[in-house]
């Protein structure tokens, strides 16, 4: 046989190929649709979530955690020897700031340690005293066409709590 034959016959074989319809592949029927874990997260809190995630049948508490129980014993051996210390440059700061309408800062806060909460660097700052103290703050007033005097408040998100100032979104899933 000769290059060309050999050349023209593969040719065939790959235009054959060509016009035969692939069949679709099906699609792998799932046995577990949602895991506890998933399905009742708006109902239970993180313990219930957790039981209900071992006591689950498809082995998702492990792919989940992803740490065996004696991947914990390891951890409890060695855990002197990996503790983190407070090193003299420290890089993680956290900055909190306040905005007005017009994106114009009002106050800013820079310098907290990265390890302290949102809750809690705004509870140390001088905002939160001046919040707290009811400091320069405009007298409630009336929207137009109403009679009812409505404060000035700040609007946050849930990692502040609430106050006579401050006011929270709603936490909820929307339908």
């Amino acid at each position: 046989m000769s290059d060309i034959e050999i050349a023209a016959g593969a040719f065939a074989v790959l235009s054959v190929c060509n016009y035969i319809p692939l069949q679709k592949r099906q699609r792998r029927r799932r046995r577990w649709w949602v895991i506890t874990l998933h399905r009742f997260r708006n109902q239970y809190d993180g313990r219930q979530l957790l039981s209900h995630l071992i006591q689950e049948p498809s082995g998702q508490f492990d792919n989940f955690c992803r740490m065996s129980s004696t991947d914990f014993e390891y951890l409890q051996v060695i855990e002197p020897k990996i503790k983190k210390e407070r090193y003299f440059l420290e890089s993680s700061y956290t900055c909190k700031g306040l905005a007005d309408s017009d994106y114009n800062f009002l106050f800013a806060d820079i310098g907290s340690h990265g390890r302290m909460s949102d809750g809690g660097v705004f509870n140390d700052s001088l905002l939160y005293h001046k919040i707290q103290n009811n400091e320069n703050f405009p007298e409630a007033t009336c929207f137009p066409g109403r009679k009812v005097p409505v404060p000035y408040v700040f609007v946050a998100d849930a990692a502040f709590a609430l106050s006579d100032r401050i006011m929270k979104t709603y936490p909820g899933v929307p339908p």
